[in-house]
C-alpha cells in the first residue's frame, strides 16, 4: 500500500504564499517555478512534490484566494440587520475588488484548448456564483424578515452588486475622501432607501 503525499504541510503553505505574492507582483507569465522555490528556499523537486506544474500551482493559489474571499463574505453576513450586513459586504467587495479582477485577468490568458481549461472555468464560475449566491441569500433573508420589498432576490443581489462594483472599479473623485466604510454606508442607504422623497 503506497502512502499518500501529505498535501497540507507548512512547506506547501509557504510555496502557496510565495507563489501568490509573485503572481500578484509579476503576473502568471513572468513568474517561474524557480522564482517560487528561491523565495521559499527549497529545491525544485520539493515544488513538484506538491504541485504537478506551474498551472496547478497557479490554480491552487486562485482557489486559496477565493476561499479567503468567501470566508470574508461569510463573516460579513453575521451582522444582525440587513443594513449592517450590506455595509460589511460592500466593504469586502471594495477591498477584494483588485483580487477578483486579477484572478479574472490571469485566467483569461490561458489557452482555451489547455488541459486545465475546465478547472479554470470552475474557478471563474465559483467566483461569480459565490458572490451572487451570497448576496442572493442575504436578500432572501431580508425579504423574509420584512426588511426588503418582495422582489426577485437575484435581481436585488445583482442591483446591489452593480452599484458597489461601479464604485469599486472606478471611484468618483468626489468620493475619494471617503473611506470604504463611509462610501459603503452611503451606497447601502441609497440602495435601501432609494432617491425619491416620500
Amino acid at each position: 500500500m503506497s502512502a499518500k503525499k501529505p498535501r497540507d504541510t507548512e512547506t506547501r503553505r509557504k510555496l502557496l504564499t510565495a507563489a501568490e505574492e509573485l503572481f500578484d507582483q509579476l503576473g502568471y507569465e513572468d513568474t517561474g517555478i524557480r522564482d517560487v522555490m528561491e523565495r521559499v528556499g527549497v529545491k525544485e523537486p520539493t515544488v513538484y512534490y506538491y504541485f504537478k506544474d506551474k498551472k496547478t500551482l497557479f490554480i491552487e493559489v486562485m482557489k486559496r484566494k477565493l476561499d479567503r474571499f468567501f470566508r470574508r463574505m461569510q463573516e460579513a453576513t453575521k451582522e444582525q440587520f440587513l443594513h449592517d450586513q450590506l455595509v460589511e459586504l460592500a466593504i469586502v467587495l471594495f477591498e477584494e475588488s483588485h483580487n477578483r479582477v486579477s484572478i479574472l485577468r490571469e485566467v483569461m490568458q490561458f489557452n482555451p484548448l489547455d488541459q486545465y481549461q475546465n478547472t479554470i472555468k470552475g474557478v471563474v464560475q465559483s467566483l461569480n456564483s459565490g458572490v451572487a449566491g451570497n448576496l442572493e441569500r442575504v436578500m432572501r433573508e431580508g425579504i423574509r424578515r420584512g426588511e426588503l420589498q418582495t422582489l426577485d432576490p437575484a435581481f436585488l443581489a445583482r442591483s446591489f452588486l452593480y452599484l458597489v462594483e461601479g464604485f469599486a472599479a472606478e471611484p468618483i473623485s468626489t468620493f475619494e475622501k471617503l473611506d470604504n466604510r463611509e462610501l459603503a454606508t452611503k451606497l447601502v442607504t441609497l440602495f435601501l432607501g432609494g432617491c425619491a422623497i416620500g
